[in-house]
């Protein structure tokens, strides 16, 4: 009786480990899909701000069109943060 209980759980150790190798896996995969989207949201952030500056700096259509665009641009990255 020991024996099978001792095969029971080696059985359930070695299963645990899977589980919590493959719990890293997801849990770094899911850690760098959210890395590169905050890093992607952060580069069009600054493309904004320096389209916004511009603006400030020399109100004219053309900088006006260009802040809109760069805000449009922006958001799309952003967006995908939302869910993080």
């Amino acid at each position: 009786m020991a024996a099978a209980t001792t095969i029971v759980s080696a059985e359930a150790i070695i299963s645990a480990r899977a589980t919590e190798t493959q719990v890293a896996g997801v849990l770094k995969t899911y850690a760098d899909i959210a890395e590169a989207n905050y890093s992607d949201a952060l580069t069009g952030a600054k493309s904004m701000r320096a389209a916004i500056n511009e603006l400030i700096a020399n109100p004219t259509p053309k900088t006006l069109e260009a802040a809109r665009t760069a805000w449009i641009d922006a958001r799309v990255p952003y967006m995908q943060t939302e869910a993080f």
